[in-house]
């Protein structure tokens, strides 16, 4: 602060800042104290009115002015409660605003849930039926189709029919003219069994595709879709097994994947008739 006029203050050079204070209450017509020097020493005590007195943009001094015990705790009141009112509005935005966060969010993971159960719909095309076969048409894991039991490997489950899917460029099921029963899960595991696994892939690829890299998916995909829950890997596992070279296990026998066949040797088997030869009847 710039000091005001001196013409009605004294200075006392021997008194720091403390001793200063106590000699301005001391005197009941004391206005204001500051150090005379800007180092902090000396004592300016002012005795009347405070003029001339104003701001200093380049530093300056401070001086304590002595106000009346009601003015000040008028003032202090007034402080209190414009600090009280700030406060108050203060915590009223920041409810108003966790309010308005929490209704979009919830509006938007309403909105985000909608959208997943449609596009699940549209990709994953479930059945509520219990049947293997008519559960088999979409993506849905042995477990959550049979006995409504949703986990992580659930989720592996629908990758691994995506991949398998991606690879050959068909759908689950339906596609299978000679054998209606026949879908892509049972079809990939018997060409896996067989050993004639690149028989699956897309015929519009041609030949322009790296035969090891396919087995590999393949045998992915065919791990995925597992019918133990247990046996199939993690999210992160297919991850490492598909940006890696390192050996992988072999699969077993999958989900959705009818043991009984009509065209097995038992099935077509024909009866055949025995002949018999016979000698002259005689009667006893």
């Amino acid at each position: 602060m710039k000091l005001p006029d001196t013409s009605n203050a004294t200075v006392d050079m021997s008194l720091g800042i403390k001793d200063c204070e106590i000699k301005c209450r001391s005197n009941c017509s004391c206005t204001g104290y500051s150090s005379a020097e800007v180092n902090g020493s000396g004592c300016l005590a002012w005795f009347g009115d405070l003029v001339d007195m104003g701001e200093n943009t380049d530093g300056g001094q401070d001086i304590f002015v002595r106000v009346d015990a009601i003015e000040l705790e008028d003032s202090m009141k007034h402080s209190k409660g414009s600090f009280i009112k700030k406060k108050l509005v203060l915590i009223l935005c920041v409810v108003i605003g966790g309010l308005c966060f929490c209704y979009f969010f919830k509006k938007a993971k309403g909105r985000g849930l909608l959208q997943r159960n449609r596009l699940r719909k549209q990709l994953f095309s479930p059945s509520l039926e219990t049947n293997e076969e008519t559960n088999a048409n979409g993506y849905m894991s042995p477990e959550y189709a049979m006995d409504g039991l949703f986990s992580i490997k659930s989720d592996v489950f629908s990758f691994g029919v995506l991949l398998l899917k991606i690879i050959s460029g068909k759908k689950n099921s339906g596609f299978y003219q000679e054998d209606p029963s026949m879908n892509l899960i049972k079809h990939a595991w018997e060409l896996w069994r067989d050993g004639r696994v690149l028989e699956l892939v897309d015929p519009t690829m041609g030949n322009s595709f790296p035969e090891q890299e396919v087995v590999r998916f393949i045998q992915v995909g065919v791990l995925c879709v597992q019918e133990n829950a247990k046996d199939r890997p993690t999210m992160y596992n297919v991850i490492f097994m598909l940006g890696n070279e390192t050996p992988i296990p072999s699969p077993k026998q999958p989900a959705f994947v009818l043991i009984s066949n009509p065209n097995s040797a038992y099935a077509s088997a024909s009866p055949s008739i025995t002949e018999m030869s016979i000698t002259i009847v005689e009667g006893r």
